[in-house]
């Protein structure tokens, strides 16, 4: 999942590690990154004003049928720094 940020030309990812990273598209380097969640996260989105990054977490269905309940399911909305959101430079 990716979610881009037109303020800044930045954009977000995340993925089945449970983590979710920051990145400046342009300077192909890495901003922000997050230690893992308990279960993959599912969904990430930054805000239009680039002051909140929100993300939610749950079953990816990547173990099939089989693993569904097994995973916590939330949604979290992270207060973003400009530092985190804006490269340098």
């Amino acid at each position: 999942m990716t979610s881009f940020n037109a303020r800044f030309m930045t954009f977000m990812t995340c993925g089945g590690d449970g983590c979710y990273f920051i990145w400046d598209k342009d300077k192909r380097k890495r901003l922000k990154s997050t230690l893992g969640c308990d279960a993959p996260i599912t969904a990430c989105r930054m805000s239009l004003n680039s002051k909140y990054a929100a993300y939610a977490f749950g079953y990816d269905w990547a173990r099939g049928m089989n693993g569904a309940g097994s995973c916590p399911v939330g949604l979290f909305v992270h207060p973003t720094a400009e530092k985190e959101v804006k490269s340098s430079g």
